[in-house]
């Protein structure tokens, strides 16, 4: 079996206009980047899992990451992946009304960005002080 990939990377730095999944982000350079994180994130009970907004990345004046979740910050660092990793988007082009359409056959692959790097963040968070304001 043959499934089609394409190769349609975006040629500047500019967004390609595609949002990508939630464990990857753009650096600065425009490279994209994976977020690995040692451990396990646990969201509070009133809080879904999927598509929420869990926390802020940053990056200091070193290039160092820091993510912040809550209020709890997690020190990283970007780290050089060994095999680059090659993100892709399947699109099918059957009609689903059409069952007569094989859709192996009529499915192909972008690829959106070739992903180079990861931000590792494998140390314990460390709590982020607040103030109170007792006015």
């Amino acid at each position: 079996m043959r499934i089609p990939v394409n190769l349609t990377l975006p040629t500047s730095s500019a967004d390609s206009g595609q949002p990508l999944p939630p464990q990857l982000v753009k650096l600065g350079s425009g490279e994209v980047a994976i977020i690995e994180l040692q451990g396990s994130l646990q969201l509070g009970a009133d809080v879904p899992a999927q598509g929420e907004f869990v926390g802020t990345l940053s990056f200091d004046a070193n290039d160092k990451p820091m993510l912040s979740i809550g209020a709890h910050a997690l020190e990283g660092k970007v780290v050089s992946i060994p095999k680059p990793l090659a993100l892709l988007k399947r699109t099918r082009l059957v009609d689903p009304e059409d069952i007569s359409a094989n859709p192996r056959t009529d499915t192909h692959y972008d690829t959106v960005a070739i992903v180079r790097k990861k931000l590792v963040f494998s140390k314990r968070p460390m709590p982020i002080p607040t103030t109170l304001s007792l006015s």
